[in-house]
């Protein structure tokens, strides 16, 4: 039976939820992303989107890529059953995989820090189908002037409106019509996170905080999604096969 906080999301394509991981794990989860980005586990410009591949998109957030194909505490993380759970009920599939994860670092205006442009996600996944949701957790307790994602509520129903990225170049850019139908930035405490379908338009704005906005996304999906053939960073070389499963270790199933 569909749950009320999963017919908010069918709905308007984000929800926000408090406390997704306890103090515990979210100091633990901090501390680990960390020591990655100071490790050099920074994001990859990717040639398959020329947006990507701009050294204005490195001002948008320090980006570790994949920590959980490194990190041992992060593939537990997003493999775990409570998370799993819960991604089970919002994207209302019997079964998830991982699609990709990442932590963002997104530093204060004062140390040349933009906004992220208002996008979709899953034009740039090699996906067959609907169903991918993205978990957004705040590491550290964030008002709302840190850059906390905003987001276009029922633009899920839209289907795929193009491949935007940044600020100038974003949806807001071509749609100014939209900017007040953003949602209001949300503070959130540690631990506590958003979730966005991934044909949710969303963005940020730059972090006018004065302290560094550190969070960590997972995106899933249902698990009976086929792999499509585009070719993407996260794809490239596993030796997938086109209209077949991603059955690879880097794509498990959760919880």
């Amino acid at each position: 039976m569909i749950t009320e906080r999963a017919k908010f999301f069918k709905e308007n394509g984000w929800l926000q939820v408090d406390d997704v991981l306890t103090e515990a794990e979210t100091n633990e989860a901090k501390a680990e992303l960390l020591k990655l980005a100071a490790l050099g586990q920074q994001g990859t410009k990717d040639a398959h989107v020329a947006a990507l591949a701009t050294d204005e998109y490195q001002r948008l957030a320090k980006v570790v890529n994949e920590p959980s194909r490194i990190s041992p505490y992060f593939r537990k993380l997003v493999t775990s059953p409570k998370i799993g759970a819960l991604m089970r009920e919002i994207i209302g599939a019997d079964e998830v995989r991982l699609f990709r994860d990442l932590g963002l670092i997104k530093l204060p205006v004062d140390d040349n820090g933009i906004a992220t442009g208002v996008h979709q996600d899953q034009v740039f996944y090699p996906l067959d189908r609907v169903g991918v949701a993205s978990l957004w957790i705040a590491l550290v307790d964030l008002p709302n002037n840190s850059g906390t994602m905003r987001f276009i509520a029922g633009s899920n129903k839209w289907g795929p409106v193009g491949r935007y990225v940044l600020p100038g170049q974003d949806w807001i850019a071509a749609h100014p019509e939209d900017a007040d139908r953003m949602t209001a930035p949300p503070a959130l405490k540690a631990g506590s996170a958003t979730i966005h379908e991934g044909f949710t338009l969303h963005g940020s704005d730059p972090n006018s905080w004065d302290q560094p906005r550190v969070a960590y996304t997972i995106a899933y999906f249902r698990g009976d999604a086929l792999f499509n053939g585009m070719p993407s960073r996260w794809t490239d070389g596993l030796g997938l096969k086109v209209d077949q499963p991603l059955d690879h270790p880097f794509f498990p199933v959760a919880g």
